[in-house]
């Protein structure tokens, strides 16, 4: 059985003040969550559970408290390896699937929506009691800091964002249009040539 978290009440997910996406995030999650106990564990906590929309809605505490750090840690991983372990050894193990950034939200909102704040997770070495919320522990933060060291070697996933050219880059469009119409002028027939001067009116 996994250690159980403390102190999260699972109102957040109850809340109006989080974001479709955010609530969108949370039921991924947990869908993930209860499907991969169920396979990883022989527990009756978890094989009672079905994956309904009432689960989502209003997730029974006692489900919340069995969630810990490695249970988004898998999460995360799946969503950008589409595996839930990973081996950075393994060439075929790369995070083509989502990028760092996206895990960083998918984190937050989880970790919104489990009530627990934004408090760092932490666990007594001699009593085993922990407290936090287990979406802000360091084996998160040393995944999402693998992806971006991922990202920095052109092995993650592509950048969706869009920028403007920088100055340097529209000279260089600019030179590259003038070659070209250097090298159409060296290759067309004098009647093409002709009729670019008459277009041109010189």
């Amino acid at each position: 059985m996994a250690e159980t978290a403390v102190g999260g009440e699972g109102a957040g997910m109850l809340g109006t003040g989080l974001t479709k996406d955010a609530k969108n995030r949370h039921k991924a999650f947990l869908k993930f969550f209860v499907t991969d106990r169920g396979e990883l564990e022989n527990d009756f906590l978890f094989k009672s559970f079905k994956v309904t929309d009432e689960i989502f809605t209003k997730p029974p505490q006692e489900l919340y408290k069995c969630i810990c750090p490695n249970d988004i840690y898998r999460f995360l991983t799946k969503l950008a390896f589409d595996r839930p372990t990973f081996d950075s050894k393994n060439p075929e193990h790369r995070p083509i699937h989502k990028r760092a950034d996206t895990l960083e939200a998918y984190r937050r909102d989880v970790g919104l929506c489990l009530g627990y704040g934004n408090e760092d997770y932490k666990k007594d070495p001699r009593t085993g009691a922990v407290s936090g919320s287990p979406a802000f522990s360091h084996v998160i933060r040393n995944l999402i800091k693998k992806m971006k060291d991922f990202q920095d070697r052109d092995e993650g996933a592509e950048s969706k964002e869009t920028r403007a050219f920088e100055f340097e880059e529209v000279l260089a469009c600019l030179q590259l249009n003038e070659e070209l119409e250097e090298k159409e002028k060296g290759t067309a027939t004098e009647d093409e040539q002709a009729q670019r001067i008459s277009i041109r009116g010189v």
